[in-house]
């Protein structure tokens, strides 16, 4: 009893002398008043543990943090009760919570003990974070238990010193404590220790932190077990290589750590041989996405980039990267080292957006080097963009003669958009010849005029050719719709539409078909006689000669990239129906073949009227797959009667009619979508009305 009256009475000393577990029991209980306390202290060193116990009990169900911290202390020794260090815990992270340092160094100390799981890893370092902060008021008691042999308290009190400079004059201590802690078995001294060997990068840092990483990884702690993957993965330590890696990425996933999940899909990808296997590896991808690993999303499209386990599709492949990219635009860092690294995805992941101006990652420059290397590499949709580039002088310096080399190299590789542009190429060089030749005819002509005439006259821009009959003698008798195909202002429309269909005489019934006397195109400026220069009757098509510059062309869908159907798709033109305005209709692809199984048309659902005839047929991206032709022009020799059946000419037969007339255009691959309005902008700058004139009888 006089013992008891001391320590009571001499509290502040008592935290000198003895544990502050100890002292935390003779503290007051301030909710439940001095005699509380008084008996718990009396009943306690009487070694009336139990009824020590039961008042504690009541208070700290009432919420009393001492009273907490004390039950678990009665229940971690034994005391007054049956031995649990489960509820041990349960009562010192009541305590904690309420921010009780010596109950979080409790938990702490039982968390770290070798062979139990009453605290997981996560919590420890949680309180390991804290208590940092209260290192000060700590210290002593800290050093008392290192004296005590106490290894957590070692570790403790040396791990914000850890991660400091190297060259801290007292690090030879601290790496003492720590490695005086990893003996003793605490895993997270251990993790730490190693971690900090690694960072050194000295020849004998992997030899230091294997041994430390396995001890804490043999324990279940998944850093290091994600940690060791690492080693085994990047390393092939000793031998062992992506069977360990993968082994202990699996072990580091079950046990909470969603890293793992992105790895164990690239091991099992790269030895992945069959569909079910790549697939199994995109799964791992699919679940790392899921919990917030941004970056697995380029491993997915690189998936269907190269088409492991699906179907091969680029732009699915490229989307997967926009949307990574839209979440976090700083892993374009991380695609860029993909692509230093020889990924071949990354390569013209980088090349494309580097290219792109609207892109926040425009660098014409880095779009060439990236574009280059995936050429090198064998790509051969880079070589023909290394060739445009070229001749450009987009990027690198104009070079007329290694453009065409390159895109000579994807043509015979077998890029249909490579071939079209050597086309195109060579078509507009034969144009600027002969305007070159027909400009010195004209100026020579102009000179001697000038010289028979005495004076001057400034340049005068070319004017479009009138019509060969006397324009007072024409009437309109019909209209429909074209479109820019080239810079050079060439429209494209339905053979129909610039025809006239006429009776014949002697042959009752019987009509033949005879050109336009004139056609003229009417803008939103003016209007312009043109000219026929080539014609296709079999499959309606028309290309016509403009002496207007238009602002922009149409571009067609390449003819590998096949229309499908189902997909959406927009008619524009100029129908008549009471306005001149032009309008648009959508619907879908409902067929890839037209009447009488003609695989030359698609059918589909926008609505078309007469007047709509010769116009574009675009897909969501804005891009040609299609003239619209009316359906009683193409099935009436058949004795077919079409009703609500809208028809095109498919994309593959207009780039086939302008190829062999050696008339330019340019196609493309299917791209990101754009929406209506954009469409309808983007068209009226190159859609035109077309009127067909013939002399009054």
């Amino acid at each position: 009893m006089i013992l008891t009256k001391w320590l009571i009475a001499n509290r502040r000393a008592a935290l000198r002398l003895f544990a502050p577990s100890i002292l935390a029991i003779l503290m007051p209980l301030t909710v439940l008043g001095q005699s509380v306390t008084e008996r718990a202290v009396d009943h306690w060193f009487k070694k009336d543990y139990a009824s020590a116990v039961t008042l504690w009990t009541g208070a700290a169900n009432d919420g009393d943090r001492i009273s907490q911290y004390n039950l678990g202390w009665a229940y971690e020794g034994g005391l007054g009760v049956i031995q649990d260090l489960e509820q041990s815990v349960f009562w010192y992270r009541s305590a904690a919570s309420q921010g009780d340092p010596h109950a979080k160094l409790k938990l702490f100390e039982i968390g770290s003990r070798e062979g139990l799981s009453l605290v997981s890893y996560g919590e420890l370092e949680k309180i390991r974070d804290d208590l940092s902060a209260d290192l000060k008021e700590l210290r002593q008691f800290l050093d008392a238990e290192i004296l005590r042999g106490k290894a957590y308290a070692s570790y403790l009190l040396a791990y914000p010193d850890l991660s400091v400079e190297r060259e801290k004059s007292n690090m030879e201590q601290v790496v003492e404590r720590v490695q005086a802690a990893a003996n003793k078995g605490i895993v997270l001294a251990q993790f730490d220790l190693a971690q900090w060997y690694l960072e050194g990068e000295g020849p004998l840092a992997i030899e230091q932190a294997l041994p430390l990483f396995k001890s804490a990884a043999d324990r279940g702690y998944p850093k290091a077990q994600f940690e060791l993957a690492k080693i085994y993965e990047i390393g092939g330590y000793h031998g062992q290589g992506a069977r360990e890696a993968l082994r202990w990425y699996r072990e580091a996933e079950k046990n909470g750590e969603v890293r793992a999940r992105a790895r164990i899909g690239g091991l099992l990808r790269a030895s992945a041989t069959t569909a079910e296997e790549f697939n199994e590896a995109r799964e791992w991808f699919v679940k790392a996405d899921n919990a917030g690993d941004n970056l697995a999303k380029f491993y997915i499209g690189e998936m269907y980039f190269l088409g492991q386990g699906v179907i091969k599709d680029p732009s699915v492949a490229f989307a997967w990267i926009n949307r990574m990219l839209l979440i976090d635009p700083q892993l374009f860092e991380e695609v860029k080292s993909l692509a230093e690294g020889g990924s071949l995805f990354a390569q013209l992941t980088a090349a494309r957006l580097t290219l792109d101006e609207s892109s926040a990652f425009y660098d014409a420059i880095e779009a060439f080097r990236w574009f280059l290397t995936a050429a090198i590499h064998g790509d051969v949709s880079a070589a023909r963009e290394v060739g445009k580039l070229y001749l450009d002088g987009k990027g690198v310096d104009a070079n007329e003669e290694e453009g065409l080399s390159w895109l000579k190299k994807a043509s015979e590789s077998g890029d249909p958009e490579a071939a079209t542009l050597l086309v195109n190429f060579e078509v507009a060089r034969k144009r600027r010849e002969a305007e070159a030749r027909a400009a010195a005819v004209d100026e020579q002509e102009v000179a001697e005029k000038e010289a028979n005439e005495g004076k001057t006259t400034g340049p005068k821009d070319r004017e479009c050719d009138p019509p060969s009959v006397n324009p007072d003698e024409l009437e309109p008798i019909g209209s429909g719709t074209g479109f820019v195909i080239n810079e050079s202002g060439d429209i494209l429309t339905n053979a129909h539409v610039v025809t006239i269909d006429e009776e014949s005489e002697g042959d009752q019934g019987a009509s033949r078909s005879r050109l336009c006397d004139a056609v003229s195109i009417r803008t939103r400026d003016d209007y312009y006689w043109i000219e026929l220069i080539a014609g296709d009757k079999k499959h309606d098509l028309a290309a016509l000669k403009s002496c207007r510059k238009f602002s922009s062309h149409a571009f067609l869908r390449s003819s590998d990239d096949e229309v499908q159907a189902g997909e959406t798709v927009y008619a524009f033109g100029f129908p008549n129906v009471g306005s001149t305005a032009p309008k648009i209709t959508n619907g879908i692809v409902s067929a890839l073949m037209g009447v009488r199984n003609d695989v030359t048309l698609l059918q589909h659902t926008a609505a078309v009227q007469h007047g709509n005839s010769g116009g574009p047929l675009f897909d969501k991206t804005g891009l040609v797959v299609g003239i619209n032709t009316l359906a009683a022009t193409r099935a009436g020799e058949d004795g077919v009667v079409l009703q609500n059946v809208a028809l095109s000419v498919k994309a593959n037969v207009i780039q086939s009619f302008l190829s062999a007339n050696d008339i330019p255009f340019i196609s493309k691959r299917n791209a990101l979508p754009i929406d209506a309005v954009e469409i309808v902008n983007q068209s009226k700058a190159f859609t035109v009305e077309l009127t067909c004139w013939s002399v009054s009888q």
